[in-house]
This record gives C-alpha cells, structure tokens and sequence, in this order.
C-alpha cells in the first residue's frame, strides 16, 4: 500500500539515497508534507537554529563519549553517518503502510542503530534525551508531535528541542538562555 507517495516518488526518494543527496530526498518529503523532514533538513543544512542546536549537542556529546577519539568528529564522518540515516529513514518508510510523517519509533531506532555502528550511543540524538524521561511508547509519540509540529519551528520548534538537554534552564517569555558554565560559547556555536 502506498499512502502519500506515488510509485514516481519513491523512485525519485530511492535515487537520492542511493546517490546520497540528503538535501534532494529530505526536500522531496516537505513538498509531501512531512514534518520530521524539515527537522532532517534543518540538521543536514544547519541553516537554521535548530539544525545547529541538534548539530551541536550531537558534536558536544558525542566529543564527551567519544574522549581521546573525539578527532575522529570530522565532516566527513558526519556527512557519512547522515546519508546512512537517510538511507535507513528510506527503508522505514517503504517498511511502513503510511510512507508519509512515520512515527518517531522507527526513526529513534535507525538513529541508534546508525550511531551504534560508529560507537555511538543513541543519547547523541536529541530528542533520546527526553525520550529516556517519558514513561511509554504513548507519551514519545506525544512529545514527537509536539516537536515536529511546532506552528512557527525557528523558535517554538527550537524551544521544544533544547528546553530539556540541561537541567538548568530559564524561559521567562522573552528570554531563553542556559544558566550554566559554557553556555555562552554553545550558544554562539549554535547562532543564537
């Protein structure tokens, strides 16, 4: 069955995974309407706020686990272990009967299988941080449709991603800044 993408599509999806043009086969899913793919876009451009947020926790934490074997975080390295999740991401969604906004399960779980085959633990994926928090299945689905249906992403979005990765963090309504060592130079790596 094939809810959302014509046979053309996922044919033109398979060509950029194959070629790996994550920015084509992401694009390709927006104009579809779906909403983890313009957060997949955000974080393979880091264009936006919060594709550099994610970009930067992953490099943060990643650094912190990874110790000695930090250098090894070069864009080459990146850029691999992105076009290995596009191409996981294509096979869950051929896998799935609604090929269009997937649900956060199989997308949390190629991100820790792709991040285990470079030695990485899955908590380098963002939204993994609250994952581990919420109690079930039910209340990770909730918390993924609030953050890929964020009204306005380049700040509601933002807010939603970042709000819980430190435990110390103040929102007063106009103001959205870590009170913590450090803070300043992640934000200014993160262009906020």
């Amino acid at each position: 069955m094939n809810m959302g993408l014509t046979a053309e599509e996922i044919a033109l999806l398979e060509a950029c995974a194959l070629a790996g043009d994550r920015i084509g086969y992401y694009s390709i899913l927006i104009k579809k309407g779906d909403l983890y793919a313009r957060l997949a876009l955000d974080v393979v451009t880091s264009e936006t706020m919060s594709g550099r947020a994610a970009n930067q926790y992953f490099l943060d934490e990643a650094a912190r686990e990874l110790g000695d074997k930090k250098d090894k975080l070069t864009p080459e390295f990146l850029a691999q272990i992105g076009v290995m999740l596009m191409r996981e991401d294509f096979k869950s969604r051929i896998s799935e009967t609604e090929k269009i906004n997937i649900s956060s399960r199989p997308i949390a779980d190629y991100h820790a299988s792709i991040y285990a085959l470079f030695g990485i633990s899955a908590n380098e994926w963002t939204p993994n941080f609250v994952y581990q928090l919420l109690p079930d299945q039910i209340s990770k689905d909730s918390y993924w449709a609030s953050l890929v249906g964020a009204r306005d992403w380049a700040l509601e979005g933002f807010r939603r991603l970042i709000a819980p990765l430190h435990p110390i963090a103040k929102n007063d309504g106009s103001s959205f800044r870590f009170e913590e060592p450090g803070a300043d130079e992640w934000y200014a790596n993160v262009g906020v």
